[in-house]
């Protein structure tokens, strides 16, 4: 008796006298199968091949082997190509890697994908050398080429300092820094001034029509001699009070006052001489 298409014997009757049943059953084949996949990764060429991002499985195969004939049903299989993602502050070597081939002892493969660091714009003197505290910024990737930065990149603005040519740069390698030439501003003309006044200490007034006030650059020269000023105030019975400051001969970066004291002179009376109240003491 043989078995049913789905593996069942029908029942039989049996007794003594039944004598020896044979009961044939036919089994289906067990394919064997094996299952691949193509992982992705993506590293830092310039850091030991760090991650810079989770792996991804961009492919997966299945073979099939055949259990009657024990051969496989597909030898080899290839993987989709896996194509470069933008990763910001990187550029890939490639934007495209060729799918790998998959065989049934050797299912599973693995891609890698290498990124280098962008470079950057550095400003440096007409000495080459790196400006000192001067931005350096980093190319900006080209959002539609895994592989590039975008052309066009304006250039720093470095205060004190303006650029040889101020147009905006295309890096040529997107991986090379791009020194970008500036020279030194001119320092600014630092201005003061000096004043120059009298001061009637009898009184605690300043005395007008005095003095004198004058501004220039720093270290350009200044003249002012008191000795005129003096000698008009002594003969309006003015005396010095005190020492006449030193008045300096150039001008500083900052504003300057120097003043001079006098005070109201005092003439003694004597019996000798006793004076005139109709007479002024100073007729000036």
């Amino acid at each position: 008796s043989n078995a049913n298409a789905d593996g069942s014997v029908d029942a039989l009757e049996v007794n003594p006298n039944s004598g020896s049943i044979h009961v044939v059953i036919n089994y289906a084949p067990n394919n064997e199968t094996v299952f691949g996949k193509q992982i992705v990764h993506y590293v830092d060429g310039d850091n030991h091949n760090h991650e810079l991002m989770d792996d991804s499985t961009n492919s997966t195969c299945v073979f099939t082997k055949d259990d009657k004939t024990g051969k496989w049903k597909e030898d080899s299989y290839t993987f989709s190509d896996a194509t470069a993602p933008v990763i910001y502050g990187y550029v890939a070597e490639q934007k495209t890697y060729k799918g790998q081939v998959a065989t049934p002892t050797d299912p599973n493969k693995e891609i890698t994908i290498v990124y280098h660091k962008v470079g950057k714009i550095v400003p440096v003197g007409k000495d080459g050398k790196e400006i000192p505290g001067a931005p350096t910024p980093e190319y900006k990737n080209d959002p539609t080429d895994p592989t590039n930065v975008k052309p066009n990149e304006p250039i720093p603005n470095v205060p004190g300092y303006t650029p040889v040519d101020p147009s905006p740069i295309t890096p040529q390698d997107p991986t090379k820094p791009t020194y970008v030439t500036y020279t030194k501003d001119p320092e600014p003309t630092k201005q003061g001034s000096i004043t120059v006044k009298y001061h009637d200490t009898t009184d605690n007034v300043d005395i007008p029509g005095y003095g004198t006030t004058d501004q220039g650059n720093e270290n350009d020269p200044f003249t002012y001699d008191p000795t005129s000023d003096l000698t008009d105030l002594e003969g309006k019975g003015y005396v010095v009070d005190g020492e006449v400051p030193k008045i300096p001969n150039k001008f500083s970066d900052i504003p300057q006052t120097f003043v001079i004291n006098v005070k109201h002179g005092t003439i003694t009376v004597t019996p000798d001489k006793p004076g005139d109240p109709e007479k002024p003491i100073n007729p000036n």
